[in-house]
């Protein structure tokens, strides 16, 4: 049995089912999913919901920027939460008690908008932070 997987084409935003995207030709991402997770989109209502929570975690824009209007976004719903795929990368995931929780790649793409619950430390303490300790 073949795990299954999503065909995505990175430059056109594409999901597709060919090795090749259809509409620029190049070679596409394959991401590999656990057998037991359902595949769907995140629909406009529920990808409006998101944002909020992002904008009430993070700061006012923040949720725009992850999920930007013209990008496809996808769910893997799992057992106990559903992970956002966005531009073939999985940026996080909302439970199943509707809290979302980012993850690097999320923010990342959010980082030059936060204003909410950060925290800074100078470059000396970095190393520590790195290796798990607290500030």
């Amino acid at each position: 049995m073949t795990t299954p997987r999503i065909r995505w084409c990175i430059g056109c935003n594409l999901v597709t089912a060919s090795r090749k995207c259809p509409k620029c030709r190049k070679d596409v991402s394959i991401i590999h999913i656990d057998s037991r997770s359902h595949i769907c989109p995140i629909f406009k209502n529920e990808a409006i919901r998101i944002r909020s929570l992002v904008d009430s975690m993070y700061g006012e824009g923040c949720g725009d920027l992850l999920i930007p209007d013209d990008r496809t976004a996808l769910y893997i719903r799992g057992s106990s939460n559903s992970n956002i795929l966005i531009n073939g990368v999985i940026v996080g995931s909302v439970s199943q008690s509707g809290e979302v929780s980012l993850n690097e790649s999320g923010l990342r793409i959010i980082s030059e908008k936060i204003s909410k619950n950060t925290v800074q430390c100078d470059h000396d303490s970095s190393y520590f932070v790195s290796k798990g300790r607290n500030l």
